[in-house]
């Protein structure tokens, strides 16, 4: 991070594009622009048909155990498929059989198949749906952005196994007519059962860790929408200022899409990271919105990043809708993105 800050500081006025989190073959447009230029970024699509390929199989699956807040905290975690914008979780009970067609999901799992074989499998069962369908599995993790692990804060005590697929956000989804609308693999990456597993919280405690983790998945989704909106306004103010020559976009607005397309579609992370090891959630909440300074993480002010990119500059012509309707949008987002936030700490708060 420290170098993309470098890096900004040296070439302010244009916009870098990195290998961001979820979004991995984003690129620059390769025409010939001045010097000062935004430069537009393409955000790569995928094919519907290839949904279910090896490239989105969820690899290395593990649970176990590891202190968080005091407690022995279930974890899981796994390895993401490169072209994936982001997983989902279940965790379902360790003693419950998910059937497919003429296998269970354990017979699949337990490395009697070649690897051909077994992808073959989940292309033709939708295990998942069986899981859902069991009665035995709860979605844990919904538009979870993070590449690694998630804290299962939540779980009740019980025999536990945790399911993992990938998915791709819509608006990046190609052929859906023709394929269908589901943007999730079939590919499932499955855990071990974690046994007899124990969560000594009370009640009170572990229902607000539930809302932490709701909150999670509401504030992963709008992080994602505001990093497409993002690519989305940058490539619109493009537009823009080739109509009106003389007009420029304020540097404030450029280093903050500069700043959000580094960090990428998981910038959330940050301020989960800086809420679990701070004294109170709300105090961070508080610190991230003052627009000031960044908190522990992230090398840049992430409130203030969010504010700068819908400010109110009129760096951009009033004809131009397309500019116009992203930073409505973006505005909106950013709004919801906060008020979510300030639930999460508050929850958080409460969980401790």
């Amino acid at each position: 991070m420290k170098r993309l800050f470098t890096y900004f500081l040296w070439i302010a006025t244009s916009v870098l594009l990195v290998g961001c989190p979820g979004d991995p073959l984003s690129k620059l447009n390769d025409f010939k622009t001045p010097s000062g230029e935004l430069k537009v970024i393409v955000r790569p699509v995928v094919s519907a048909y290839l949904l279910d390929a090896a490239k989105f199989k969820v690899n290395g699956t593990q649970t176990g155990l590891q202190s968080f807040l005091n407690y022995d905290t279930p974890f899981v975690s796994w390895m993401m498929p490169e072209q994936a914008d982001y997983v989902e979780i279940l965790r379902c009970k360790g003693d419950v059989a998910i059937s497919g067609l003429d296998k269970s999901l354990s017979d699949v799992e337990v490395g009697t198949m070649t690897k051909d074989e077994e992808l073959q499998e989940f292309k033709d069962n939708d295990y998942w749906k069986s899981s859902e369908q069991s009665g035995a599995c709860t979605l844990i993790g919904k538009d979870f952005n993070e590449r690694q692990q998630l804290l299962d804060m939540a779980a009740p005590s019980g025999n536990w196994r945790y399911i993992v697929r990938a998915c791709v956000d819509q608006k990046r989804l190609a052929d859906a007519k023709l394929a269908g609308n589901r943007n999730c693999s079939r590919q499932l990456g499955v855990s071990s059962i974690l046994t007899y597993f124990q969560n000594k919280r009370e009640k009170i405690k572990l229902d607000a860790l539930q809302a932490v983790t709701d909150q999670r998945s509401k504030i992963d989704a709008l992080s994602r929408d505001i990093y497409g909106t993002t690519v989305d306004f940058n490539n619109a103010l493009i537009e823009c200022t080739k109509k009106e020559k003389d007009r420029q976009v304020s540097l404030k607005r450029r280093a903050a899409i500069t700043q959000l397309v580094g960090l990428g579609i998981s910038f959330a992370a940050n301020i989960y990271s800086a809420s679990s090891s701070a004294v109170s959630s709300v105090d961070t909440f508080k610190k991230v919105w003052d627009g000031k300074g960044a908190i522990a993480g992230a090398s840049v002010p992430i409130g203030g990043m969010l504010m700068d990119l819908t400010a109110n500059e009129n760096d951009f012509p009033r004809s131009c809708t397309s500019a116009t309707e992203a930073k409505i949008k973006l505005e909106t987002l950013v709004i919801a993105f906060k008020a979510e936030h300030l639930v999460y700490a508050t929850k958080f708060d409460e969980s401790r």
